[in-house]
């Protein structure tokens, strides 16, 4: 029998700060916050990304649901549940997440992707498994959900269906989840977390964007406010922009010093994008992530290290990080390396078939640091000086950014090859 729990606001909000305590950084400030006037003046300031929950945090939330369940007695789960796979289910645009299948090996749970819904937990089955599974798993492409109980799947050749395979047309369908959604739903305390942690990260952006040094989101600004004058492209490409994928470290909670499977991990999700690879495409990027440390696991930890003497990703053993992960997806990839980045080895290898797994040491602002080389340009000032830059997906950023070529003369780089 399918069932459905709304736990207590009281529980939700215990679940929630703890989660969100150990992923944001809460200054001793958030007891000086003000009135209360204040502060619903600076809710009202919070939008969809400060309240979205992250499929991280939504797998925690989910064990921490099983656990409150088992010590119930109540229910069929035991110590040995244990969560399989993760779907992520979309609005009826099929544009933006609304929630999280957390898929178990008896089960499922299904969490809200924002905090201010009535509860965070959606529904869930200690025996049954979720009802998009009755269409043919491996035809899926993506699960919509607009309501508990309601999915619909869009198959590989873009056809919305009904659980029954049932045609629907997107327009017979209801937006009932985000009706739900209101501020007033969420723990006052967690919501000053919330705004208070925004503040903090605000003051933290820097405003020296594109000078020496500091992170560069426009090469052309950061070309004029380094060197002066105006600057045109010269040369330029980008094969890969509308396949990247820009996963961060932060996207990754509990690990230490692991750019080097985050650079990995937008490595095969970016593949898996530019080639339709299905068993890549359909797996979030942290599913992606934990199959790496899988591969880490089942090859004594020699591949990377949170903590301790020589943290990190082991340079000489990432070829084969890179290989293995690749293979958790059935894909087999050529990788080559180490090499020195000089300008004509980037142009090669960021062609439309390869990508650079780029280890950065001693950088500004990165300092030792993995990042996925994906285009390149090169400016001319009117003087005729040239200014090279490599594009990367930074582990630090969900966009672009961008590091001077000449900067990473004694720095080293692995190129994944893909045929």
């Amino acid at each position: 029998m399918l069932k459905r729990k709304f736990v207590s606001r009281k529980v939700v909000s215990f679940l929630l700060a703890f989660v969100f305590a150990l992923s944001t950084f809460i200054p001793v400030q958030a007891a000086e916050m003000g009135t209360e006037k204040n502060l619903v003046a600076k809710y009202s300031e919070l939008g969809d990304n400060d309240l979205f929950v992250t499929e991280e945090v939504a797998t925690y939330i989910a064990k921490f649901f099983i656990n409150d369940m088992v010590a119930t007695g109540q229910t069929e789960w035991t110590q040995q549940t244990n969560v399989e796979s993760v779907v992520a289910l979309y609005d009826e645009t099929g544009m933006d997440v609304m929630g999280y299948s957390i898929e178990l090996n008896q089960g499922y749970i299904v969490v809200s992707a924002y905090i201010d819904m009535p509860s965070i937990i959606l529904e869930w089955s200690d025996e049954a498994e979720p009802l998009y599974q009755e269409s043919e798993p491996e035809e899926i492409e993506k699960v919509l959900y607009t309501n508990t109980l309601e999915y619909y799947c869009v198959d590989k050749a873009g056809e919305l269906r009904t659980v029954d395979g049932l045609e629907v047309s997107q327009n017979e369908l209801q937006d009932s989840l985000s009706k739900m959604r209101d501020v007033t739903n969420v723990d006052e305390d967690l919501l000053q977390d919330i705004v208070v942690s925004k503040e903090q990260n605000a003051s933290l952006l820097s405003p020296q964007d594109n000078s020496s040094g500091q992170i560069i989101t426009d090469p052309f600004t950061y070309a004029k406010n380094v060197y002066g004058g105006t600057w045109s492209a010269l040369e330029w490409a980008n094969n890969w922009e509308n396949y990247m994928n820009f996963s961060s470290t932060s996207d990754f909670l509990w690990h230490n010093n692991h750019c080097g499977p985050t650079a990995i991990t937008n490595i095969i999700k970016s593949y898996g994008n530019k080639y339709n690879v299905s068993s890549i495409k359909n797996s979030s990027s942290q599913s992606v992530f934990n199959r790496l440390m899988d591969v880490n696991a089942e090859n004594g930890y020699n591949y990377f290290k949170e903590n301790g003497d020589g943290a990190g990703t082991t340079v000489s053993t990432t070829s084969d990080f890179i290989k293995k992960g690749f293979k958790k997806f059935n894909v087999n990839v050529q990788v080559y390396g180490m090499y020195s980045p000089t300008y004509q080895d980037i142009k090669n290898a960021t062609t439309g078939n390869r990508l650079m797994y780029l280890i950065v040491w001693n950088n500004k602002p990165y300092g030792n640091h993995a990042v996925v080389g994906y285009a390149y340009n090169r400016l001319k000032n009117q003087k005729g000086d040239l200014s090279s830059y490599l594009k990367i997906a930074d582990g630090w950023s969900h966009e672009g950014r961008y590091l001077p070529i000449s900067t990473l003369a004694n720095d080293k780089y692995y190129e994944a090859y893909f045929g």
